[in-house]
């Protein structure tokens, strides 16, 4: 707090601008607060009182929910109050920083013609990170005269076609309204997503990509195992018609052959990270996106990663004297209630800032005629021993969170508060270990105990 306040009373600073890679800066500029402003702002924030913790509790949670809910624009129910505080910002001295790209020229971010720098970050984006070839522009012939494919080409197993559209925010009218910009973006959407239907068609016939002074390259679609089309954007952060988009992507599919897709260059550059340089990760990660737009028609989705989890546990398993708490859920649909339950208890142990392993233990049956099945957890914490009051907070939370997710309440007298010996006499079967450092996940082994 101290730092931001330091800030808001600086008679100047120093502000960066950054494109899609977030450690360059493409503009650099000294800024300044009117004081009045700030100054008001800091008289009414002596009336607040701020609370803080070193890991994100469910008090933070609800509060950042709450403001979300706020300043949405649409609101479906009575949201609470928010007051926001806006300090206009001056800039002056500003020099833009142009960003020399090896073998894929130059990014200046002050050209109105956007496209040519747009091009040039995603070959900085693929060049050295696809262990397959890259085509930029790939080029072949049209009759008498030349013409690109699309504007790259990468190729290994599979080919990616990408058609480059940047949004200009240089050379429009700073007051354009969110609804003119949505019809322009349709407007480029729909003649790439017709070129590289055209570039796909070429290519299932074979083409000849020329060589610019080396060998001429012959390929044909026959030779790759999946094909995409992609409109890579430079930004989608303006309300688009998602839903438009979904459709005339799921119609132009072919799967399991011909993709495409409409995507950002900030999510390619994770997509591209993630895959660690093999285009046949890069594929089925592409796949999976247009799976996904196939089945509900909007575009509307962002390609998202969970780190990778060891599957090597390193602490022995959670003694027999350990406590933990066992339940059940009586319904056909049991077992589908375990995909939001880990979470939840996940979420538990986050908050707790848990260190230790825990285990999962279950047994499917009939409970008074009906399908049921049993749930035993147990932990055992690497720093100090989980008493029952421990247990007893964790059970009443955690069942809190049940109730509000919309989970099933336990049967009746099932639930108990008990050592791992007496849990697993009722229900042996290992589900899951998990061990935790400060309530991060950092092992994970299904149905082992060992």
């Amino acid at each position: 707090m101290k730092d931001f306040d330091d800030l808001l009373n600086s008679a100047q600073f120093t502000v960066h601008f950054h494109n899609e890679q977030p450690f360059i800066s493409v503009l650099d500029a000294k800024g300044s607060m009117p004081q009045e402003v700030v100054q008001a702002y800091l008289k009414k924030r002596k009336f607040l009182e701020f609370y803080t913790a070193p890991i994100l509790s469910d008090t933070f949670r609800k509060a950042q929910k709450a403001f979300e809910q706020a300043v949405a624009n649409e609101r479906k129910t009575q949201v609470p109050d928010v007051e926001l505080f806006r300090f206009p910002l001056a800039i002056v001295n500003a020099a833009w920083n142009s960003v020399s790209v090896p073998e894929a020229g130059e990014f200046v971010p002050d050209d109105p013609n956007e496209g040519h720098s747009h091009e040039a970050l995603l070959l900085h984006v693929l060049k050295p990170n696809f262990d397959g070839t890259v085509f930029a522009p790939p080029m072949i012939k049209d009759g008498d005269k030349t013409r690109e494919l699309c504007d790259v080409f990468a190729t290994g197993r599979n080919a990616f076609l990408f058609e480059a559209k940047a949004f200009s925010v240089f050379d429009k009218s700073a007051d354009q309204s969110a609804d003119r910009k949505a019809k322009t973006v349709m407007k480029h959407f729909e003649k790439a997503l017709g070129q590289l239907q055209g570039a796909v068609k070429r290519l299932e016939s074979g083409i000849e990509i020329l060589g610019a002074g080396s060998p001429d390259t012959s390929v044909a679609g026959i030779q790759f195992q999946t094909l995409h089309g992609i409109i890579l954007v430079s930004n989608t952060s303006f309300e688009l018609p998602w839903l438009d988009i979904g459709k005339q992507l799921a119609e132009a599919q072919s799967p399991p052959r011909v993709y495409y897709h409409f995507i950002q260059l900030a999510e390619l550059q994770r997509m591209v990270a993630f895959a660690k340089g093999l285009s046949d990760e890069l594929n089925l990660m592409f796949i999976r996106r247009g799976d996904i737009i196939a089945s509900s028609k909007d575009a509307r989705i962002q390609t998202d990663y969970m780190p990778e989890v060891s599957s090597v546990m390193q602490m022995p398993p959670v003694a027999g004297d350990c406590l933990g708490l066992r339940f059940v859920w009586v319904g056909e649909n049991a077992a589908d209630w375990l995909g939001p339950f880990f979470p939840l208890v996940y979420q538990q142990l986050l908050h707790r800032a848990f260190s230790g392993r825990l285990e999962f233990y279950h047994k499917i049956a009939l409970a008074n005629g009906q399908p049921a099945m049993g749930l035993g957890l147990a932990a055992q914490s690497s720093t100090e021993p989980l008493g029952r009051d421990w247990w007893a907070e964790f059970h009443r939370d955690l069942f809190r969170s049940l109730s509000q997710s919309g989970l099933p309440q336990a049967a009746p007298n099932s639930e108990r508060i008990q050592p791992l010996r007496e849990i697993t006499s009722k229900f042996p079967d290992v589900l899951l270990s998990v061990e935790f450092q400060d309530g991060v996940i950092v092992t994970k082994n299904a149905g082992k105990s060992e």
